[in-house]
């Protein structure tokens, strides 16, 4: 079909031309002598046969049902900015309602564990669960608590790999999850970043809080007092071992405490190693790197619980690579009460994703309706009042930016979205661009704020890589 107007080709169902912003309205023709009807006619105006209108249903337009939507039904288990692990408990699994599976962000794996130990592993993509009732293997999951239940829809469409010794692999974990399953054992969902990961090295600091204002470490060396600070890089080497030490009484972990527990030791190989070396400048040569990251890694096993250092990336003594340090630090550590919030906020962005939840709030026709469902998902207080606010002017917003007439009027709406604070300018900014040569389909937003959070953090690691 063409518009009226323009004459541009249009996709079928589409109300409004994506390049002059003219209403499309649905034509008609009777279904006796195939005469053109006006919008609205009730009898065809040539041969008087009654005009039987199609009925509305629930069912998804084409446009809805595109891979956009892939967030739709789909609960995110990711890891916020600063932090390395987060652990998902039974309270959580009773917020979910009908999912149609779950996604994993690439580079982090999730641990399923069952009274106090590790039975599975799952890692990152993307794992639906339609289909998976009709295995009749194993308990069936009716029988079983909802965590439980949701456990064993996730394993049960795991991906499979081609290698024999993984496929056995994943045999065995199945049917340990069957087995805990059946026994009704508390479990838990431990996610961990398996790639590596900065970490910025000063002084000790007395508040955990205190890190965001980087103070480089004083080290002795031959001649010189020097005012040091390290990059390097580390990675989860040992998952069991870390996950007992940090995550026991804990339901996220922040950067900030790994750094204030090894900081000391990382400071004595720095000072043990360097006490004796003639330095001729405020950076240390990258021959002793090797060297201090081996001395790192003999004293790991003992002195860390679970990690080990991948490379250092520098240390230095100059002013400027210092600045440099205190503008990456505010950007790796977050505050406890900054991490409290963005682990609010993504709790509620599932909520939303929720198949039942995501339904009702399209269904709200009114600010008042819309109020009232987020008002039944915010029935614990996760967020507070201001906080779903901006949610719901992000609400209010996507419905004007989806229906807009015209450039200007979707491009205002876009604005202030971007002033939540729920996305970034670049990122509407791109969308505005994809929108220049496609229309609107309902769950761009969406896609932009479920994977917001881990966008920022991919860009930190290789900020602070770089």
């Amino acid at each position: 079909m063409n518009c009226p107007k323009c004459n541009t080709s249009l996709r079928p169902g589409v109300k409004f031309c994506t390049s002059c912003g003219q209403k499309i309205e649905e034509s008609t023709t009777c279904s006796q002598c195939g005469t053109p009807l006006k919008p609205g006619a009730k009898f065809c105006i040539k041969c008087g046969q009654k005009v039987v209108l199609a009925e509305k249903t629930s069912t998804p337009s084409p446009e809805t049902t595109s891979d956009i939507n892939s967030v739709k039904g789909r609960i995110y288990w990711n890891i916020q900015p600063g932090q390395v692990a987060r652990v998902i408990n039974e309270t959580e699994f009773d917020s979910y309602n009908d999912i149609q599976g779950i996604i994993i962000p690439e580079g982090t794996t999730a641990y399923i564990r069952a009274n106090g130990r590790t039975i599975a592993s799952i890692s990152g993509g993307t794992y639906n669960f339609k289909g998976s009732s009709g295995d009749s293997s194993g308990p069936s999951t009716d029988s079983l608590r909802k965590g439980w239940s949701f456990i064993v829809n996730l394993f049960k469409n795991k991906k499979k790999e081609e290698k024999t010794t993984t496929e056995e692999l994943y045999l065995q974990q199945q049917n340990l999850i069957r087995e805990n399953a059946r026994k009704g054992a508390a479990f838990s969902v431990v996610i961990l970043l398996d790639k590596s990961f900065p970490l910025l090295f000063g002084s000790r600091q007395g508040e955990l809080d205190n890190y965001k204002d980087f103070v480089p470490m004083k080290i002795q060396t031959r001649y010189l007092d020097m005012a040091l600070g390290v990059n390097a890089y580390f990675k989860i080497s040992d998952p069991e071992r870390f996950i007992v030490h940090y995550l026991t009484e804990r339901q996220m972990l922040n950067t900030t405490v790994i750094v204030d527990e090894i900081t000391d030791t990382i400071r004595n190989v720095l000072q043990d190693t360097l006490y004796d070396t003639e330095l001729t400048s405020n950076r240390i040569p990258q021959e002793l790197h090797a060297l201090l990251k081996d001395k790192i890694n003999a004293v790991a096993p003992e002195a860390f619980f679970g990690i080990s250092i991948v490379r250092i990336v520098e240390i230095s003594a100059t002013s400027e690579d210092l600045e440099r340090f205190r503008v990456l630090s505010r950007e790796l550590y977050l505050s406890d009460k900054e991490l409290d919030y963005l682990r609010r906020t993504n709790d509620f962005k599932n909520r939303m994703a929720d198949t039942v939840n995501e339904q009702r709030l399209h269904e709200a026709t009114t600010d008042l309706d819309l109020d009232k469902q987020l008002e039944t998902i915010n029935h614990d207080r996760l967020l507070h009042e201001d906080e779903v606010e901006k949610f719901k002017h992000f609400l209010q917003n996507e419905r004007i930016v989806r229906e807009a007439q015209n450039d200007g009027e979707r491009d205002a709406a876009l604005l202030e979205i971007v002033k939540t604070g729920l996305i970034r300018e670049d990122e509407a900014r791109a969308l505005h661009n994809q929108l220049e040569t496609t229309y609107y389909q309902r769950g761009m937003l969406f896609l932009l704020l479920h994977r917001g959070e881990v966008i920022v953090f991919a860009r930190t690691l290789l900020d602070g890589e770089g």
